[in-house]
């Protein structure tokens, strides 16, 4: 038994790194790839056979989406997936779920050094392979799994003995090139970082804010000077400025009109402040225990049905953890609080949605102190916890078919088959396919059929694209679209159930039309979702 326990012990580490690869690799297709996903997926595949994005540019560094620019650096790392385990969605997926493991190795490490208490260290460990957040965020291609692997790696870097300034502004780099989030937490990092060590004289902080803020201003510099920079900054990453509820709600109330209220003091209360206070609460909204350890987002879109970020029991050594960080004045554990609140404050500005990125980058602090709150626990009630926290994880990777059917719209893998039969159909003759079947289709056209790019876009920086000219496949908007001829040539629609109706209304009006449709597609409700028709109707957009 001893010499069990000894085996165990000098491989915990080793088994810890085995159970979180397990976890990950438990049901390796879920969860289905949402359209941002997808696209990244295709891109990364055109990135490797045609050397193009999907608008045909030659290995752009800034690329595109429905909703915004985004930065390059998700996208190579899903590249180079797709070269070293081929053009799946587990070759897509391996990369990240590498990078999740990695990030339960480095929060080992910083614990380690940190606290100089191996079982300390495999407390945080434990907790990170099991967090909800953490295992589905590694197991999709995005950049919050990318931003928080740097972000550590950045901490661990700036806590060696010896700092290697090569190393440190790689990782900065590194970091400004994987989301516009790391532009406003980057220099907080560094800061942060400087209440774990006493040892760094005042000249070498000052080395360090430098090397972390020259990139910062110039990747800033950089961005704000390609069209529409500036636009999709303040539309997507300060919408809480430019939102219209809230601007007229200030607006309303500087309006009233108060017999003998002096105008002075109307402009001192009543003014664009207001927003600071809008932001603060909004901020709140989303960082709060129910995220963190009840549900992280309620769509299924992000996150484990009825899971947040963390185990729901984790809360207790949570809070034992910050009851001794009170009680001790714990210097280290109140830098891991401080990054947990600083880092979370970007998404105060992004307004009316909850930015679960910002949630997720928070995670690993949490888990720090949850783990210096589980050392102050008796051995028999972590021993409980640990349990726990493996069952619910393990549970969430097998049972995951609820999950499927509450993302039923936001991650439609029902639309696989769908897709390619409209591919095939292309081959001989034109498809039109309904925007409405799913949020921006194009992208689970390119990711599951052989779609090629379309030809170079004459625009290196469009910003907002939405693709609808695919070859021989049409996405349509039947708003805009009017049946207008009945041709010589078949063509293929795939529309929706309410797109249905008009369609066989207004193809009455064309002779000999049969409005019988070809056969119908279910969604993963088993309901009716989409309708295709064989016909001779022409389209006029």
């Amino acid at each position: 038994m001893k010499q069990i326990k000894s085996i165990v012990g000098n491989n915990l580490l080793l088994i810890t790194i085995l159970l979180a690869l397990i976890i990950r690799l438990i049901n390796i297709d879920f969860p289905k790839f949402s359209a941002e996903e997808a696209q990244v997926a295709s891109r990364a595949n055109f990135l490797i056979s045609h050397g193009t994005d999907e608008l045909g540019r030659k290995l752009p560094f800034i690329f595109n989406s429905s909703y915004d620019y985004q930065l390059p650096l998700t996208s190579y790392i899903t590249a180079f997936g797709v070269l070293i385990f081929s053009n799946n969605d587990l070759g897509v997926r391996l990369p990240f779920i590498l990078i999740g493991i990695l990030i339960v190795i480095l929060i080992y490490f910083i614990s380690k050094i940190l606290f100089k208490d191996k079982k300390l260290a495999y407390f945080s460990a434990i907790i990170a392979v099991a967090s909800p957040g953490l295992v589905f965020f590694s197991k999709i291609p995005n950049e919050y799994i990318v931003l928080i692997v740097l972000m550590l790696i950045l901490i661990l870097l700036l806590l060696q003995e010896k700092i290697n300034k090569f190393f440190i502004i790689t990782a900065v780099i590194l970091l400004l090139m994987t989301s516009k989030l790391a532009w406003f937490i980057t220099v907080p990092i560094i800061l942060l970082s400087f209440f774990l060590r006493n040892d760094l004289s005042r000249g070498e902080k000052i080395n360090l804010i430098v090397l972390g803020s020259i990139p910062n201003i110039l990747m800033v510099y950089i961005f704000l000077n390609i069209p529409q920079g500036g636009r999709s900054l303040i539309e997507n990453n300060f919408s809480i400025l430019n939102d219209l509820s809230i601007k007229n709600g200030i607006d309303r109330l500087r309006g009233q009109q108060i017999d003998g209220w002096p105008n002075l003091l109307d402009r001192i209360l009543l003014n664009k402040s207001f927003l600071i206070i809008a932001s603060f609460f909004h901020w709140l909204s989303y960082l709060q225990p129910s995220s963190l350890f009840g549900q992280i987002d309620a769509s299924g879109k992000f996150g484990f049905l009825n899971q947040g970020g963390l185990s729901k029991i984790i809360i207790i050594p949570l809070l034992i953890g910050l009851v001794h960080l009170i009680k001790e004045k714990n210097k280290k554990v109140l830098t891991f609080f401080l990054f947990a609140i600083l880092l979370s404050i970007p998404g105060a500005l992004i307004y009316p949605k909850i930015e679960i990125g910002v949630l997720i980058i928070i995670l690993p602090f949490l888990i720090l102190i949850s783990a210096f709150g589980m050392s102050k626990l008796k051995s028999a009630f972590v021993n409980i916890v640990i349990v726990f926290i493996v069952f619910e994880a393990i549970l969430n990777s097998f049972f995951i078919s609820s999950n499927v059917k509450i993302s039923n719209t936001d991650r439609p893998f029902w639309i696989k088959q769908i897709v390619n039969e409209a591919y095939d159909y292309s081959k001989v003759a034109q498809v039109f396919f309904s925007d409405k079947i799913a949020p921006d289709p194009a992208p689970f056209i390119f990711w599951y059929t052989s779609a090629a790019p379309p030809i170079s876009s004459k625009d290196n920086f469009p910003y907002k694209i939405i693709q609808r000219d695919i070859g021989a496949i049409k996405i349509i908007n039947s708003d805009r679209i009017s049946y207008q001829c009945k041709g010589d040539k078949i063509n293929y629609f795939f529309l929706n159930e309410d797109e249905s109706k008009t369609f066989e209304k207004n193809a009455t009006t064309f002779q000999n039309f049969d409005t019988k449709f070809e056969r119908i597609y279910a969604d993963n409700f088993n309901q009716d979702r989409v309708y295709l028709y064989k016909s001779s109707i022409c389209l006029k957009q």
